[in-house]
């Protein structure tokens, strides 16, 4: 059964102050790749324009699926590596070496600071580095 799409609201106690959570749920569309729903939470209604969000969503979905994707010399290097039994994988360096998703998920934290910064704190609001719920779901703090 796939979880729900909609967002979600939950309220965390932190120093005295409760701050609430608005998830926005993967989907699961791309089973290989991590991908996350458009709907915009009523939550952020008044708060925030549909489509800052749409936009901040739909450039972490791009960036994750470009990480994931797969190239014709990525194929060729894994046949000839299965081939070979492995031997080639000591002299060949891997895509995921040379692109490791640890540098991906790097350029989402330093995008997501950007957006922050442009339009989100402004409106009282944090959006979450994904990595942080280790891209199960996407977080935004409502102060």
């Amino acid at each position: 059964m796939e979880p729900p799409r909609h967002p979600t609201v939950s309220c965390h106690p932190i120093h005295g102050t409760t701050l609430r959570t608005i998830h926005i749920n993967r989907t699961y569309d791309h089973l290989d790749t991590p991908q996350f729903a458009l709907d915009f939470p009523q939550e952020l209604a008044g708060k925030l324009s549909p489509s800052v969000l749409k936009t901040t969503v739909s450039r972490i979905n791009g960036l994750l699926l470009e990480a994931g994707a797969v190239s014709g010399s990525s194929f060729l290097q894994n046949c000839l590596a299965c081939a070979s039994c492995f031997v080639t994988d000591l002299f060949v360096k891997s895509r995921m070496e040379k692109d490791p998703v640890e540098q991906t998920l790097q350029v989402i934290a330093d995008f997501v600071e950007q957006e922050n910064h442009k339009h989100y704190r402004s409106a009282g609001l944090q959006f979450l580095d994904p990595r942080k719920t280790g891209l199960m779901h996407l977080e935004i703090l409502i102060k």
